[in-house]
């Protein structure tokens, strides 16, 4: 069986994403990430790499388009470090139906 790391990006997501650049907001704090693309059950996202990263946060960003905020509770599940900045997977564990609905509309859009 292919460990993790082997397989493609796609094959551990299970789903194909869509570029998206966005500001992301951790709630309740000042710090600021910046979505790289999403899919139905999560972002990648680039952020300081001080960063703590071993609990959920709760994050809200928005869609082009769509002046409404999405709010999400996530957990990073991927992370790696380059010059100074940290690209991460997250997965969504917690997001409204209407928000979820929501991206699924923007993923059907730019496929």
């Amino acid at each position: 069986m292919a460990s993790d790391r082997r397989r493609s990006d796609r094959e551990r997501r299970g789903t194909a994403r869509v570029p998206l650049t966005a500001a992301v907001r951790e709630r309740g704090t000042t710090r600021l990430a910046q979505a790289q693309d999403i899919g139905p059950n999560g972002l990648s996202l680039v952020r300081h790499a001080d960063e703590p990263s071993d609990a959920p946060v709760d994050l809200e960003f928005q869609l082009p388009d769509d002046e409404r905020a999405i709010e999400v509770t996530a957990q990073v599940v991927f992370e790696k470090t380059e010059s100074g900045l940290r690209r991460a997977g997250v997965k969504f564990l917690a997001i409204k139906d209407e928000d979820a609905d929501r991206i699924r509309a923007y993923l059907s859009r730019r496929r």
